[in-house]
């Protein structure tokens, strides 16, 4: 089961990025086309400092500009507290990294 505020120990949890264009001159917040990337990676940062890289995947086509990391233990999403995330994506014309996002991992009753 997907949910909007993932919790610690969740395994199938789709993390979603959306990829804009907010360079200087862009159309204001225009999507970025990622159906070429030759490379996707979210980097997390856990709230103790611990930065994770992780290879991302397309959630269609690449043409609304979606990306995805699932998780697949219940050891990544093992901090409760604020985490931040930043994509870098690889296309034919340049290497970026985007703006960091952040989110929370919500704590498990006991």
């Amino acid at each position: 089961m997907a949910t909007a505020f993932p919790h610690v120990g969740d395994i199938g949890t789709d993390l979603r990025f959306k990829i804009l264009d907010e360079s200087f001159g862009a159309a204001d917040g225009a999507i970025v086309v990622v159906a070429n990337a030759t490379t996707i990676q979210i980097k997390f940062r856990k709230p103790d400092g611990e930065v994770v890289t992780v290879t991302g995947a397309l959630v269609t086509d690449g043409t609304d500009g979606l990306i995805k990391y699932t998780t697949t233990t219940a050891s990544f999403l093992d901090e409760a507290g604020p985490w931040s995330a930043q994509v870098r994506v690889v296309l034919g014309n340049g290497d970026w990294h985007t703006a960091h996002g952040a989110f929370t991992v919500e704590a498990n009753l006991a």
